[in-house]
């Protein structure tokens, strides 16, 4: 017999919740229904997710912040008019789990057909470790003909100075900058917010940049490192079947002002997305 998971309501929230725990190492997951969104993720109960004060948490559209799922479409790179398809704001099933492991799933319907015309099956499993947490994201076929997507997993990492750490482990790999009409470039060193958005924002002729940019054939190992201390603050570990990885933050020249109501315009000083990405 499975174990189902205890949902908890939540009157500010899209949705009911689930709580994961394992106190012994004091590590902790909130997971919501509406998207599967992971929302909070604590270790020792310092929160290592960032999300928007300004997010939208009524359900009428997605949640800023945390771990979004991008599905069937990654971005607005593919034929559906919802940006990152339709899985972030879709209700998941709770199929199984325990006190600290839950799997969810997600289904075709009339609903999703009539933006993507195929049938699929999604099962998403959380699950924590001692001081860290798996994310495993399964697609299955169920049409009678193929199919291709795209998709990730758009992970909100928390710092107390986005601006004072670098993404090391992609130095030699190529990748498409998308602050800089998508170039190709290969990267040089660590990458660091500033000093990467300073150099597109220069490469594209405009005033301020930001750091976005899709590398492709990714490594499976990267870290986040405090550039003053060189401490370690994320240990990142990726399955080959994620090809490629996305790094964004908005720095000065994205996501500001009333264009971007669910986005705090001093957001970019706090996070920084590395995402698992199938481009």
């Amino acid at each position: 017999m499975m174990n189902i998971p205890k949902l908890h309501k939540d009157p500010n929230g899209p949705s009911p919740f689930i709580l994961l725990e394992l106190p012994e190492s004091k590590t902790s997951a909130k997971i919501y229904t509406f998207g599967a969104h992971v929302v909070s993720f604590e270790v020792d109960e310092d929160e290592k997710l960032w999300m928007s004060s300004l997010s939208v948490l009524d359900g009428s559209g997605p949640v800023r912040g945390g771990v979004p799922i991008a599905f069937p479409q990654f971005a607005d790179e593919g034929p559906l008019t919802q940006m990152h398809g339709f899985a972030r704001e879709s209700t998941w099933d709770v199929i199984e789990g325990s006190s600290s492991n839950v799997t969810l799933g997600l289904k075709d319907s009339d609903e999703t057909r009539a933006k993507w015309p195929h049938s699929f099956s999604l099962l998403y499993e959380i699950k924590l470790l001692p001081k860290g947490i798996v994310l495993h994201l399964k697609v299955r076929n169920t049409d009678e003909k193929s199919f291709t997507f795209s998709g990730c997993l758009h992970t909100y990492f928390k710092f107390d100075d986005a601006l004072g750490v670098a993404l090391h482990g992609f130095r030699k790999t190529a990748f498409a900058d998308k602050a800089d009409r998508r170039k190709e470039k290969v990267q040089d060193g660590p990458i660091e917010v500033k000093k990467e958005a300073d150099k597109s924002a220069r490469d594209a002729g405009v005033k301020h940049g930001f750091v976005d940019r899709i590398h492709y054939n990714s490594p499976n190992n990267f870290q986040f490192i405090e550039c003053n201390s060189g401490k370690v603050l994320y240990n990142i570990c990726q399955s080959d079947s994620w090809t490629d990885t996305t790094v964004y933050n908005p720095y000065l020249g994205d996501k500001q002002g009333p264009t971007f109501p669910d986005f705090d315009d001093d957001g970019y000083l706090y996070t920084i997305c590395c995402e698992p990405t199938l481009s």
